[in-house]
Formats: C-alpha cells, sequence, structure tokens
C-alpha cells in the first residue's frame, strides 16, 4: 500500500469574497495568507454581501469577507473582525449633466437608472436597479456610455478614467468586516 495514502490531508478554508471587497485583498491579503500559511490550502468564492451569512452559517464557506451589516442580536452566532471602512461614490458618464455637481442628493438621483453587483441596494432609500451585474468590466461600460449610474465603493473604481466619481451629501459607508461561524470548529 501506497504510505502516501494514509498521510493527513493538507488543511482547507474555503473564503467568501463580495464583488466590492476582493479588490482591495486581492493579491496581498491572500500572498501574505498563503506565506504565513503554506500548509493550509484554500479556495476563494465569489458571492453578494447578503449570502456570505447563510453561507457562513451552512458552512459552504469558513470565513467571509463582506461589507454586510452585521447587528450583534440576529447574529449571535457569527464572530467578525474589523478589517477597513468602505466609502462608495457616485459614478456617471462624463456626458451626464451630474459630472458637473460637486455632491450629489437623493433628489438628483432618485429617478436614475441604475446598474449594481447583484446584490442590494446599496443605498438607504429606493432607487431604480435595472441592471444586476457582477461584471466589472460590463459595469464599466454600461456607466461610461451613459445608460445607467452606479454606485460603488470608492477604491473599487479609482481607475475608471472616462467616467466621473461624485461624493453624496449622506456619505454611503459601510464597516468591511471578516466573519465566521462561531459555532463551527476552527483552529
Amino acid at each position: 500500500v501506497n504510505e502516501l495514502s494514509f498521510e493527513k490531508a493538507p488543511p482547507r478554508l474555503k473564503f467568501a469574497v463580495t464583488v466590492t471587497t476582493g479588490v482591495r485583498f486581492f493579491p496581498e491579503f491572500f500572498s501574505c495568507f498563503q506565506k504565513e500559511c503554506p500548509n493550509v490550502k484554500y479556495t476563494i468564492e465569489e458571492m453578494s454581501a447578503y449570502d456570505t451569512i447563510e453561507s457562513i452559517r451552512n458552512g459552504r464557506v469558513d470565513f467571509a469577507i463582506t461589507p454586510v451589516v452585521l447587528q450583534d442580536e440576529d447574529h449571535e452566532d457569527i464572530m467578525k473582525i474589523f478589517l477597513h471602512t468602505l466609502e462608495s461614490v457616485i459614478c456617471v458618464s462624463k456626458d451626464d449633466p451630474l459630472s458637473k455637481e460637486k455632491v450629489l442628493t437623493r433628489k438628483q438621483v432618485k429617478d436614475r437608472e441604475f446598474v449594481t453587483p447583484a446584490s442590494r441596494n446599496p443605498l438607504d432609500f429606493p432607487i431604480k436597479i435595472t441592471m444586476r451585474i457582477n461584471q466589472t468590466d460590463l459595469i464599466h461600460r454600461i456607466v461610461a456610455s451613459g445608460m445607467a449610474i452606479t454606485v460603488l465603493p470608492a477604491d473599487y473604481v479609482k481607475d475608471w478614467d472616462d467616467v466621473v466619481r461624485l461624493s453624496f451629501q449622506e456619505p454611503v459607508v459601510n464597516d468591511v468586516n471578516i466573519i465566521w461561524n462561531k459555532n463551527a470548529p476552527h483552529s
């Protein structure tokens, strides 16, 4: 019998990142993780921020990097460590009349068509989300063409030179945390 067949399999972790949080963590976070824990194999899956909670609870993933707001009383089984603050901006085409503004208000964007990642409304008031797409390049092209506007983290769109990034009158800020199920075994 092959001696290797009796060796213990290397530890394996499953991470989830959201379409907007992954940008900040590649490649540095996972390169450092691999350097610090060379024997741990891992997989990474992209999912919506709101799917991360259920995926943590049902064991589909071990850890998630997510901007979802966790109220402690509703998520007693979820542990978290704060990673950073994520500020979002409104992105519009350079030809859009809003591109001349310094700061945008609810009134200016409430009737506009939005393209967003496939997740819930990123603002705390109703907007017209007509497209939900996780393809970064496609969201970028849609906004640059003037078909829709978007609200995304500032660091996510920092290289989009053909769109205008505008602050919102009521800052759109989320804390990004790494979360896990405290009832699941982790060593």
